[in-house]
């Protein structure tokens, strides 16, 4: 929504999920122009601040299937391990987050698969349903190897990707992988941690999602930054 700061310039944010672009609805001259001070520029910035404050995260939904040392791809009726990592991360960065437990009560468990092996158009169709705006599908394995050194510890390989479907269009706006390899006695511990650690790591590479680019007639942030500590 269009609003007035920083000496009568209007400026609108023109939101989607991988770019945030401040433009002017007047343009006004250029921030360098002669007879325009650093005041000037900072409160210009100032403004955009504001604006982009009020800008939201995208309601995200996650459903990641889970398997352990070749066994099939299984979705828990609840959070797995692996979900429960990547919600926490996105939550922890004020994302809203679709309760996934209830999803999968509701929607059948074959099209929650199929969804998984690559149908896009049925993943879109359930984030809609569930007003999800971006949708993230993915797997994580996780692959024991042989006792370490003659003791009873095992090495445990764990391997995930996942992508976020844009609900309105069905566009990939972002696919990432990830993986850990955690030591234990116990195998399905070990799992449990590397799904863990692997589903942090996976959340916050997908967290771009939610990063913005600020650009002011043409002129990043970063170079009237640049300016401002001349």
């Amino acid at each position: 929504m269009p609003a007035k700061y920083a000496k009568g310039r209007e400026w609108v944010i023109l939101r989607s999920f991988k770019v945030c672009v401040i433009a002017v609805r007047q343009p006004p001259k250029s921030p360098f122009s002669k007879g325009e001070g650093l005041d000037d520029i900072k409160g210009d910035l100032e403004a955009i601040n504001v604006l982009l404050s009020r800008s939201h995260n995208p309601r995200v939904m996650v459903i990641i299937g889970e398997s352990v040392a070749g066994e099939k791809l299984k979705i828990y009726e609840g959070l797995s391990i692996t979900e429960t990592a990547i919600i926490d991360q996105f939550l922890s960065k004020n994302f809203k987050v679709i309760d996934a437990g209830m999803v999968k009560k509701t929607i059948e468990h074959d099209q929650l698969l199929y969804a998984l092996e690559g149908d896009n158009a049925l993943a879109v169709k359930i984030g809609l349903q569930y007003n999800a705006e971006i949708v993230i599908m993915g797997k994580a394995t996780a692959d024991p190897s042989e006792n370490i050194m003659e003791t009873s510890i095992k090495s445990i390989h764990t391997n995930m990707s996942a992508k976020a479907i844009r609900s309105d269009n069905g566009e990939i706006i972002a696919t990432e992988s990830a993986s850990c390899t955690k030591a234990h006695v116990n195998e399905s511990i070990g799992a449990h941690k590397a799904f863990q650690e692997s589903g942090k790591k996976l959340a916050d590479a997908l967290m771009k999602i939610g990063n913005v680019m600020i650009e002011v007639t043409g002129v990043t942030q970063n170079k009237i930054d640049a300016k401002i500590k001349e």
